[in-house]
């Protein structure tokens, strides 16, 4: 678990009460506390006196039934003009819910700079940058998946 960031940071008192400290880390909303409660913690930090201190780690949260998962496809060269993406294979393999690309997410992530997009839509300028993402019911299967878009590129 080395390199992962915690969800919350947990006590668990003498008396057996649970509680947050209320420290919500790396996480856009936090879990429910009656989810909190329900989760095997295993992640030992410390034990001083009465108090032991646990934390909780994403891997510690069962997948939930119906749980997809995503694998984003990445450019193999370095530089080059994209003429076009074709993701039919992968949307026809088992499990594959989608595939999306800069058509379908038009988000800018450089609004600071003014120079991002999610998913590359006309140049790759770096090898590895995100040409689009599989969704499919399986890690296994999303990543083989993106393994059959072929895009077609120049330069």
């Amino acid at each position: 678990m080395e390199g992962s960031s915690p969800l919350y940071k947990v006590h668990a008192h003498h008396t057996g009460d649970l509680h947050t400290t209320g420290e919500a880390v790396n996480t856009l909303s936090p879990l429910p506390l009656i989810l909190l409660l329900s989760l095997s913690l295993t992640h030992t930090l410390s034990l001083s006196g009465n108090h032991m201190l646990l934390q909780l780690y994403t891997d510690d949260i069962s997948e939930v039934k119906g749980t997809l998962h995503a694998c984003l496809v990445l450019s193999t060269v370095a530089h080059g003009r994209i003429l076009s993406i074709d993701a039919s294979e992968a949307e026809s393999a088992k499990g594959v819910v989608a595939f999306f690309g800069a058509e379908d997410v038009p988000i800018n992530v450089g609004e600071m700079f003014g120079d991002g997009e999610l998913f590359v839509s006309k140049e790759v300028v770096y090898y590895g940058q995100p040409l689009g993402a599989v969704v499919a019911d399986t890690k296994k299967r999303a990543e083989r998946a993106a393994k059959l878009v072929k895009a077609r590129k120049r330069g």
